[in-house]
């Protein structure tokens, strides 16, 4: 929906005339793209918020050599709510009673009656979206609403804003675009000096062949020594001799103590 039919619409719900519905939906488009270009939310009573978020850097890996770099954004979060309530301990915020004093103000009217008008607008305007009528305000951005394929209705809507505003929340990246890089760049630059290391098959055949004739003796000692000659080659020939000179040294340092004891 174009702003012209929108603005019929507010004057035949309003009873104003439509320059004066033209002229506050004006200040009203005015003020909310204002506030968001100096970064500061916008909360409306029974409406919706329009809230400045940021995404983080993203790293996505592309196969086993590259990764996709995608940098931050800062960008405009739309939320449809008709139960949405303002708190006062809430950051700074453009707000309902904003509106409606600078609504005041601009007509000459009391707040009362200003807030009646702003109430209209933004009730109209809550009528297309359950009619599933999309908006498009050329100075703040689209309104496009999704319907719930659920059993229970929930109404959503998307907001698109208009390049310029997107670009001026977006100021600090606005300049940094995806890049694709190498990931493994230092292994690639010395991948040459690094020796490949192979076994070859002759080496393997001889490997095998000498694991089965160890095995196969074993198996032979087993049967013909009753299991001796696997505890032999537990220890080795030296160490059985050196343990026997050494028990036969201590045995004969004990003859020679008794014999000079009881001599």
């Amino acid at each position: 929906m174009k702003k012209d039919n929108l603005i019929k619409l507010i004057s035949k719900s309003s009873g104003q005339k439509r320059k004066k519905c033209e002229s506050a939906f004006d200040t009203i488009t005015l003020l909310i793209s204002k506030s968001l270009r100096n970064k500061r939310n916008v909360v409306i009573d029974n409406f919706g918020s329009f809230c400045i978020k940021r995404k983080k850097t993203e790293i996505i890996i592309i196969g086993n050599y590259f990764k996709k770099v995608i940098p931050p954004e800062d960008y405009i979060s739309f939320e449809y709510s008709e139960n949405i309530v303002c708190k006062e301990e809430c950051s700074d915020f453009l707000d309902l009673k904003e509106i409606v004093s600078a609504l005041s103000v601009q007509f000459n009217i009391n707040k009362e009656d200003a807030g009646i008008f702003a109430v209209c607008i933004f009730n109209t305007i809550k009528d297309c979206f359950r009619k599933n009528r999309n908006i498009e305000i050329s100075k703040l951005g689209e309104f496009k609403t999704i319907k719930s394929n659920s059993g229970h209705f929930r109404q959503s809507v998307n907001f698109i804003p208009v390049k310029k505003l997107a670009k001026n929340i977006n100021h600090y990246f606005n300049d940094l675009k995806p890049e694709v890089h190498k990931y493994k760049e230092i292994y690639s630059e010395y991948s040459d000096l690094v020796p490949e290391f192979k076994i070859s098959e002759e080496f393997m055949n001889g490997y095998k062949e000498m694991c089965k004739e160890r095995e196969d003796l074993l198996i032979d000692e087993v049967n013909n020594n009753g299991g001796y000659g696997i505890r032999k080659k537990l220890i080795s020939d030296e160490l059985i001799e050196l343990h026997k000179e050494i028990t036969n040294s201590v045995s004969s340092e004990k003859t020679e103590k008794r014999t000079n004891l009881w001599g």
